[in-house]
């Protein structure tokens, strides 16, 4: 069994933590390595590696930078139906999902090569009597990159951004996908960034506070849940670093009357069970107007029973398991919470794909889907057995609701909220979905 090391000053280094676990595959249950816990020396010495590159990439010119970044999309290209099977192995997303995840890291990478671009100051003269206003973009020294489980190669590939502004950065993947970030920590090594400009630390939440405490690391960009992103950057801003701290959030999507159903539906069925509801922006919250709301809730429930259950390289399979049994409890917790309070339920099937049997694991499991519909105009479906997180559907007659009730649930993400007014062709009084469809 295979045990993992941090990337430190260039090197592959053993992890001097005496605490592990393991990294298992969640549609199969099986372990596939074994990761040791990073303690408080093994956070110091990436820092100090990171530290003692720093100055020398700080002035390496930004072209250089820059073409060192176009080798490593090349790389990262190349490589890109590898780190998707790796990211289908640990994460337990469908291979289509994480194709479509490495196509979106990629652009990140682009993004940062633009470096001789974005890194640009500018000058004003004259404004005021012999004053002019020059700003310079310098970098700043070491960055941590605190990595979530439910994008393992987008979102640790935040790091191309400050090394190509000239900022080392350790990176710290989640500790249920790793192998994707250590993949692309490989490729960087290859694509020939100098010792110590990136560096790679496995461990758990005291990695996170130790680089928030540590003196030498002067930002840290952190995306995870809400709640932990909001105590990450107390935390950090509480010793006087730089935080950028993403949370996660849900989507309302608000359905009108003049809605064409039938082009909207599937993008909101994929919305609400895509990449298994585990990410932000998940469709989870649905305003229906009343006078559609029976006939939506119909042609809902028959689009989430087409939904099969399965490995990610199943090609019957269209959604898969949840990362973890924890998650796969907590949700069935959250069911269990809400049943006491449903007038009825009733039944629409999640069906394990073909091939896929769950056998041992604890991630899915192929039992039926449950609809919770409670005593007002709420319906709360909870699938506690392939682990779906909670979709509200309510009904409402006007628009007057989003500012009323919209932002008084913790899911909410009202502010991004997209109004799905879709006409049909037989109507011309409402705005058209932009841009059009082809048919």
């Amino acid at each position: 069994m295979k045990t993992l090391q941090n990337y430190v000053g260039g090197s592959w280094v053993d992890i001097t933590g005496t605490d592990s676990a393991a990294v298992t595959n969640p549609a199969a249950g099986a372990t596939i390595a074994i990761h040791p816990h990073s303690n408080n020396p093994d956070v110091d010495a990436a820092v100090a590696a990171a530290g003692a590159a720093f100055w020398d990439w700080r002035i390496t010119p930004t072209p250089t930078r820059s073409a060192m970044l176009f080798r490593y999309r090349h790389l990262v290209w190349e490589a890109q139906d590898e780190l998707a099977s790796i990211i289908v192995e640990e994460n337990g997303k469908k291979l289509a999902e994480a194709k479509g995840e490495m196509l979106r890291a990629l652009q990140y990478i682009e993004h940062a090569s633009a470096v001789t671009e974005t890194m640009k100051g500018a000058v004003t003269e004259n404004v005021g009597t012999a004053v002019d206003i020059e700003y310079i973009r310098e970098p700043l020294g070491p960055f941590a990159i605190i990595a979530p489980f439910n994008f393992p190669a987008m979102i640790p590939l935040y790091f191309t951004w400050a090394a190509a502004t000239g900022n080392p950065v350790i990176v710290k993947p989640s500790e249920h996908c790793l192998l994707t970030t250590i993949r692309l920590v490989e490729l960087a090594q290859q694509a020939g960034f100098p010792d110590g400009v990136v560096n790679m630390v496995l461990g758990k939440k005291t990695v996170v506070e130790r680089h928030a405490e540590h003196p030498d690391v002067v930002g840290k960009s952190f995306v995870g849940s809400s709640e932990i992103a909001e105590t990450a950057y107390k935390l950090t801003i509480g010793h006087r670093r730089r935080c950028q701290a993403q949370g996660g959030s849900k989507n309302h999507l608000v359905v009108t009357d003049t809605a064409a159903l039938d082009r909207c539906m599937p993008n909101i069925v994929s919305s609400m069970l895509g990449n298994s509801s585990q990410r932000c922006f998940a469709g989870s919250n649905l305003v229906i107007y009343a006078s559609i709301y029976d006939e939506f809730m119909s042609r809902f429930l028959d689009g989430v029973a087409a939904f099969r259950l399965g490995h990610g390289l199943d090609e019957a399979a269209t959604m898969g398991p949840v990362i973890s049994p924890e998650s796969h409890r907590r949700l069935e917790r959250r069911s269990t919470e809400r049943w006491p309070r449903a007038a009825r339920c009733c039944s629409t099937g999640v069906a394990p794909a073909g091939r896929s049997q769950p056998g041992r694991n604890q991630c899915w499991d192929p039992r039926p889907h449950r609809l919770l519909r409670g005593r007002g105009p709420e319906v709360f479906i909870l699938d506690p057995y392939a682990a779906v997180p909670t979709m509200r559907s309510i009904s409402i007659r006007t628009r007057k609701w989003l500012s009323a009730r919209g932002t008084s649930t913790p899911l909410s993400n009202l502010p991004s909220t997209r109004l799905l007014r879709v006409e049909h062709e037989s109507r011309g009084s409402g705005r058209r979905q932009q841009p059009a469809a082809r048919d």
